[in-house]
Order: C-alpha cells, then structure tokens, then sequence
C-alpha cells in the first residue's frame, strides 16, 4: 500500500495529480503543489545503516539490446532524471526476484537469464525520502526482436551505446544509475 506525505507540512491528505507527461502532487492540509510528494510503502525493505541511517535494499538492471546499447528511461516520477532500470526491493523477497519484477513492471520483459554483476551503495534521494540505497546489479540481454514496454513511471526512453552515456542529452541520471555506470566504467 503506498501513499504520499507532503514534503512541507508532512500532512498525509495528498493527490497525486497525472496531466499529459507530468506529475503533480496536491496537499490538502497545506495547500502545497510540488512534483515531488514522500511516498510511502509498507512493502519497501528498509535496514539501518552503521550510523542509524535508513538504508533501502535495491535492485539495479542493465538492459542491454543485441547492439550492445543500454536501455535509459527518462522518469516521470522524482528523481525526474533519467536512469537505469532501478527499483526497491519488497519485504521477504529475494534479490533475484526483486531484480526479475522491476524488468517486468519497467519493460514489460519477463527473464530467467538476469547476470548478477556486483553490489554497490549510492547516495540517492529518492520518493520516500530515504537516502542510502544498497543497490544489486544484474545484467539482461535483450533477445533480438523484443518489444520493450515501458510503464506509467517512464516519461521516455532511449538506446544508449556505453560510449554515449555522458552526452548531455542523458543528463541528469539518477545517482544510483551514475554509481553503476561508474563502477562498470562507462562514466
């Protein structure tokens, strides 16, 4: 169950407001109107960190498509930037099944093939306020004449190839995408 807490006031009698590509949310307690609101999922795992920090666990995917070009999706929700194929894991679910439902949920793509690569932590805001994010990284190789079909959570998206991937035009990346790029050795 997710709902959405005002950033300013902290009221909890917020709409979340979908007109054309743009998201808006709406207090009611303070009358506040901002493209970001704090979500918040009961189904999220969160641990504490070493200082007392939230942590949340997640799962990171590079799609990859028989060129070799990674698939980025411009977010419609905050972080408004664009971004790997990301997403928090659920309370009692493995990594692997964590990592196979986001490709499903962002790409409409079902995988039984998914590469774990590494683990890494990236400083990343995100909807719930929680900064820290424990991310695991798989990889997915497209098959060949796969249609990808974006979810409601992507305003757009493209085929990068890894030498591409600083352009301008894909910036700004959330700061877990850049973390993971990093690592790889494509930023």
């Amino acid at each position: 169950m997710q709902r959405f807490t005002c950033p300013k006031c902290f009221g909890q009698n917020v709409d979340e407001i979908i007109y054309g590509s743009k998201v808006a949310y709406k207090c009611y307690k303070c009358g506040n109107l901002s493209n970001r609101a704090l979500a918040m999922d009961s189904r999220l795992k969160l641990d504490l960190g070493a200082n007392g920090q939230l942590v949340h666990s997640s799962v990171s995917l590079l799609v990859k498509n028989a060129e070799g070009k990674i698939l980025l999706i411009r977010r419609r929700y905050y972080p408004v930037t664009w971004a790997i194929i990301s997403g928090h894991m659920h309370i009692g679910e493995a990594i692997i099944e964590a990592a196979k439902r986001e490709l499903v949920e962002e790409t409409g793509s079902m995988a039984d093939n998914l590469k774990f690569l590494f683990k890494t932590a990236a400083d990343s805001r995100c909807r719930t306020g929680v900064i820290k994010h424990k991310l695991h990284v798989f990889e997915y190789n497209l098959p060949k004449n796969t249609d990808i079909v974006p979810n409601s959570e992507a305003q757009n998206i493209a085929w990068v190839s890894p030498s591409d991937l600083a352009a301008k035009a894909y910036k700004p990346m959330t700061q877990n995408t850049v973390a993971v790029l990093k690592k790889i050795g494509y930023l």
